[in-house]
């Protein structure tokens, strides 16, 4: 039977933590999510609790699941409600255009149809090309429109689906507080013993 100083000896940090994530499972990555964003959270999370015991390290496991399983619905809802943000954006765009003599120019200029035209400044201006917003500025204001009164049909649309990734979200979020109150408490707990 080991001694009870060689059954506490700390293997090296780096080497511990390898094995005991590596053990645990790869990282849960689905279409759309990087390795190299997963890295760079855990990265943070060990940082942050720099695990010295098993439990801590599982917990360290358990809090970068939890925070990685947060990002994605938020993530994901973003990209759900820029889709169809996107497709009313262009819809409001293509009669804006089709009335207005300067873009019908510019559409000529460019040789292509005021379809494609607005298509094209709607993808430019969600990202952010200057020109682009200048040019949807105008065009609203024009008629008086904001991009709220664009926008508010499509989160009308879908608010249930939107309360669905919120539930979502708030759970991964009470889930990953109550890990850290209960990470913090231990790491409490042992600081005192060491005092």
């Amino acid at each position: 039977m080991a001694s009870p100083s060689a059954r506490t000896k700390v293997v090296p940090l780096s080497a511990e933590i390898s094995s005991v994530f590596d053990l645990l499972h790869d990282a849960p990555l689905m279409a759309g999510e990087h390795v190299a964003d997963y890295e760079a959270l855990l990265t943070v999370v060990l940082r942050e609790i720099n695990p010295s015991t098993l439990v801590e390290q599982i917990a360290a496991r358990e809090l970068l699941s939890l925070m990685w399983e947060e990002r994605r619905p938020r993530r994901l809802r973003d990209a759900y409600i820029n889709r169809d943000v996107e497709h009313g954006f262009q819809s409001k765009l293509e009669k804006l255009v089709e009335d207005d003599d300067t873009s019908l120019d510019e559409a000529e200029r460019l040789n292509v149809t005021s379809y494609i035209y607005a298509k094209t400044l709607t993808r430019h201006y969600l990202a952010k090309d200057l020109q682009a917003v200048s040019e949807v500025t105008r065009l609203f204001s024009e008629v008086h429109l904001s991009m709220d009164e664009v926008v508010a049909p499509v989160f009308v649309r879908h608010i249930k689906t939107m309360q669905d990734f919120d539930h979502l979200i708030t759970s991964a979020v009470q889930h990953r507080n109550r890990l850290i109150s209960d990470v913090e408490r231990r790491k409490d707990q042992r600081q005192r013993l060491v005092e």
